[in-house]
């Protein structure tokens, strides 16, 4: 049944309080999501049965407990108080229904119901120790991994939550880090940037893995080339289209190198790599020692990121001054080696 999608939920039985009370046919199971009663204190009723399952190898049970002291249930013409983990199943089943409800992707995995169901669940230890487990442990073999929150286990089936989210600046790149928790039919992660903090672009997407119980490490890469404020998000889209939106974070560059040109000395060649603000109409001059104009070039630069090559091998070895200017000013003055 499990193998077709199905959550197969069963009551652990009433034969508690002692060890290795879990035998009734349907509870022993491995691939059996088995149910132990609690009352409204959180403590475990004393018929509950006890794992472990040792039919079919030693198996901690039961998976979960739920209410099944002094439940009402609907009889002919009225109403009754009744106990018994066949009372505390039915809060499972109602779960199940709900996650499905919440989250329509998650049905058929069984695995990710039933994992959202143990990872929620209030933690409840005891003081019996039965087949080795401690009590104390989670799971053990009388709350298994606890009291099911059927609330907590709806919000994380929900699109995934980012728990960690920072950036670090690198040489001319800023490198985005996040972290997950639980993720459930999670698709990908949209990375978004903003020079305002309002409005924002894609700039990339990250595939999420789709389904983990456990926290992964994801990263991006924005190369970035000019000096500024950069805002980021994320945004985790789920296979069924829900999605959640991070928070925003800042990183601010004032460290970019704007030009960088070379090599100096030079036999010939001047490579050039200018990071715009704005685009410009530019000059770009070059001076022997005598301040003699020798060459005279106009550029014109694109907001953002530039690069060329400007051949000098028609002038003679010696020293020589370049000057970049345009209507935001002098850009680079700089003394040049020409040798070969």
């Amino acid at each position: 049944m499990k193998s077709a999608g199905v959550v197969v939920v069963v009551s652990a039985g009433n034969d508690g309080p002692n060890c290795n009370t879990v035998s009734s046919p349907a509870a022993i199971f491995a691939n059996s999501f088995t149910v132990g009663a609690t009352d409204s204190n959180d403590a475990i009723a004393g018929f509950s049965s006890r794992g472990p399952s040792t039919q079919y190898g030693t198996i901690v049970k039961p998976n979960v407990t739920a209410p099944g002291v002094g439940v009402k249930s609907c009889i002919i013409n009225g109403y009754a108080t009744w106990n018994g983990t066949s009372m505390a199943g039915p809060h499972v089943a109602g779960a199940v229904a709900l996650l499905i409800s919440a989250k329509p992707s998650i049905n058929g995995n069984v695995d990710a119901i039933e994992d959202v169901l143990e990872l929620t669940a209030a933690q409840l230890t005891s003081g019996q120790t039965c087949g080795g487990v401690s009590g104390s442990s989670i799971p053990n073999n009388t709350f298994g991994h606890g009291r099911i929150d059927i609330l907590a286990a709806v919000n994380e089936a929900l699109p995934v939550k980012i728990i960690n989210f920072y950036g670090l600046k690198e040489a001319n790149q800023n490198h985005l880090y996040w972290k997950t928790g639980l993720e459930v039919n999670s698709k990908k992660f949209i990375i978004e940037r903003s020079s305002d903090g309002f409005k924002f672009t894609s700039i990339g997407s990250v595939n999420a893995s789709g389904y983990s119980v456990s926290e992964l490490n994801y990263d991006y890469i924005d190369p970035i080339s000019i000096n500024g404020t950069y805002y980021y998000r994320l945004k985790e889209i789920d296979n069924d289209g829900k999605e959640d939106v991070s928070k925003i974070i800042v990183i601010t560059r004032n460290d970019i190198q704007n030009i960088q040109f070379g090599p100096n000395p030079t036999t010939g060649e001047l490579k050039f790599a200018i990071n715009n603000d704005i685009a410009s109409f530019n000059s770009l001059k070059i001076y022997n020692t005598s301040g003699q104009l020798i060459s005279d070039f106009s550029l014109n630069l694109v907001k953002g990121y530039n690069d060329f090559t400007l051949n000098i091998d028609n002038l003679s070895n010696g020293i020589y001054r370049v000057i970049l200017s345009g209507s935001n000013g002098i850009l680079l003055n700089e003394k040049v080696v020409l040798a070969r």
